[in-house]
């Protein structure tokens, strides 16, 4: 049988970024900063999830985030019966 790969990646613009945040449609987040500036520029989508890992590399840092969940399905989730 083969694995199935249910991943989805996405590196579109700010607009299109946005847009699946807004709807709740991720899971997992990389963002990648570093010293370097690119003149104005467009802003970075806006992304309210829990930092669940940070990697320093060289001037760069990646940043892993999961989404938050709904108060209600965190309990859930950690109830045994």
């Amino acid at each position: 049988a083969g694995k199935h790969d249910n991943s989805a990646h996405d590196e579109g613009g700010t607009q299109l970024l946005q847009t699946f945040i807004n709807a709740g449609l991720w899971d997992e987040a990389r963002i990648f900063t570093g010293k370097m500036t690119f003149g104005n520029g467009i802003p970075a989508p806006e992304i309210d999830g829990n930092i669940i890992n940070k990697y320093k590399m060289n001037d760069s840092e990646l940043q892993i985030f999961e989404k938050k969940l709904p108060l209600h399905r965190q309990i859930n989730e950690h109830d045994t019966y």
